[in-house]
C-alpha cells in the first residue's frame, strides 16, 4: 500500500511546478486538536499526511489534481463553520441529499463527523466520514459541500484513496496544461473521482 509520502513525491517528480507548494510539517498537537474537535480517532494515514506537510501554501493552484490540501488551521476553520451552520439549522437542505449507493452515507447536507481534507475553495470537499450510513464504513472517504448533494463513497479508507491516486497519475487521461497544472479528463476532480469510485 502506498503512503502519502509516496504520493507526494510522485506528484512533485511528475509535475515539477508543485515542488515548492507545500508547507512544512504540522506539529502533533495541532493534528490531535482535529481529533478532539470531532471526537474521533483519526487513522494513522491522516497523521502521516500532516507529519509530511501542513497543507499547501496559499498561492498554489491545487496540489491534488487542482484540489488543495487544507492546512490544519483551515480544517479547523471549515469545521467550525460547518458546526455553526448545523447548529443554526439546515432548513431542509438535507431533503435534497442522497447516497449514490443507498445506505452507505447518511442523507445529511453537513455532519459534525465529516472532516475535510481536500477543498476546491468553492465550498466543496473530499473528506473522512466518521458517521456513515448503516452499510458504510467508519473513516470512508466521501464528497460533501455546497454543490455536493449526491454523496459518493470515493474510497473505503484514506489509505485506499492514496493508493488509488498514486495509480491514477500514470493514467493516459491525466492532462497537463501550459502552466504545468494537471487534471483528470479535464474534469473538476471531485467529479472525476465519482467516475472511478
Amino acid at each position: 500500500m502506498k503512503t502519502w509520502k509516496d504520493l507526494k513525491e510522485k506528484i512533485i517528480n511528475t509535475f515539477p511546478r508543485y515542488k515548492d507548494g507545500l508547507n512544512s510539517p504540522a506539529n502533533e498537537a495541532d493534528i490531535q486538536e482535529i481529533e478532539k474537535m470531532a471526537s474521533v480517532s483519526l487513522p494513522e494515514s491522516y497523521f502521516s499526511i500532516y507529519r509530511e506537510c501542513d497543507g499547501e501554501k496559499n498561492n498554489q493552484v491545487g496540489f491534488l489534481f487542482g484540489l488543495s490540501l487544507l492546512p490544519l488551521e483551515s480544517v479547523k476553520d471549515e469545521m467550525t463553520t460547518m458546526y455553526e451552520i448545523i447548529e443554526d439549522g439546515l432548513d431542509g437542505l438535507d431533503d435534497f441529499c442522497e447516497s449514490k449507493v443507498e445506505g452507505f452515507i447518511k442523507h445529511d447536507y453537513l455532519n459534525k463527523k465529516w472532516i475535510p481534507i481536500f477543498a476546491d475553495w468553492g465550498g466543496n470537499y473530499i473528506g473522512l466520514d466518521f458517521d456513515p450510513g448503516p452499510n458504510g464504513t467508519i473513516g470512508q472517504v466521501i464528497n460533501f459541500g455546497r454543490d455536493e448533494d449526491i454523496k459518493y463513497v470515493l474510497a473505503s479508507s484514506l489509505e485506499n484513496l492514496i493508493d488509488k491516486l498514486f495509480n491514477l497519475i500514470d493514467e493516459q487521461d491525466v492532462n497537463v496544461n501550459s502552466d504545468g497544472e494537471y487534471n483528470y479528463k479535464d474534469l473538476h476532480f471531485i467529479d472525476a473521482l465519482k467516475t472511478i469510485a
